[in-house]
């Protein structure tokens, strides 16, 4: 992974000024508003507290949520996880991207460069490869999903072929045959009425 680039040193002396407001103020809000994330009315980076935003606009980076897995199940025997937990992703006050940008903001205004060009660098790799890894994962996950999808769906189809097969009936062969019986039925009983009828003439005599 390549080291993130701290483009925001070569800037003017008053555009770096600007910069504790923006990694202070304008990168953390957006992190935060991406980490309360809904889908429908649930949060989905709160871990199973899926009704509480995970995090406050603000001075506070405290997460709200916890770090419990959600799972739900795609087959027999076979359960796959739904969430991540934001503290995981993107950290707290005390740890994550969130409590880099922080110290990046302390830096900044007291000067610190050589944090800046070192520690803070390092840190901001880790946070970003800590994102990547997580997007990974959901990727595996939601290919998994496709998979399972289309297989139920395969399974779908060839149990509703098997049902029609021995449900459905062929309505003109249906017809057809019931004709045949009935014509055979009424054609026996012409016969036995025929049979029967000179009997009973004989019997009276």
């Amino acid at each position: 992974m390549p080291p993130v680039r701290w483009w925001g040193w070569n800037r003017s002396s008053s555009a770096r000024r600007q910069l504790p407001w923006e990694c202070g103020t304008t990168w953390t809000r957006a992190i935060k508003a991406e980490a309360n994330a809904q889908l429908g009315d649930e949060y989905i980076f709160g871990g199973s507290e899926t009704l509480t935003p995970p995090y406050q606009q603000g001075a506070s980076d405290a997460y709200a949520g916890n770090t419990e897995t959600l799972h739900r199940g795609i087959g027999p025997g076979v359960q796959i996880d739904l969430n991540a937990a934001g503290q995981n992703l993107v950290g707290d006050g005390t740890s994550g991207l969130l409590a880099t940008l922080r110290t990046i903001v302390t830096d900044l205004q007291s000067g610190n460069t050589a944090a800046l060009q070192s520690t803070d660098l390092q840190a901001l790799d880790a946070a970003h490869d800590t994102i990547t890894t997580s997007r990974a994962v959901v990727g595996a996950r939601t290919n998994r999903l496709d998979t399972a999808s289309a297989r139920l769906r395969e399974l779908e189809e060839a149990a509703s072929g098997f049902l029609s097969e021995t449900e459905d009936a062929d309505m003109a062969k249906t017809l057809v045959d019931f004709s045949t019986q009935r014509a055979v039925y009424e054609s026996a009983l012409k016969t036995g009425a025929a049979i029967i009828q000179p009997s009973l003439i004989d019997f009276l005599r």
